[in-house]
């Protein structure tokens, strides 16, 4: 997997390794 695309959550930023979407207003999802 080179990056990922969950189109259900914002998005907030992607780096070399994980990449970072929000999940409510005080929890973030890192893939």
């Amino acid at each position: 997997m080179l990056e990922t695309n969950l189109k259900s959550l914002p998005f907030l930023h992607r780096g070399k390794v994980r990449d970072l979407y929000a999940v409510g207003d005080d929890k973030l999802l890192v893939v």
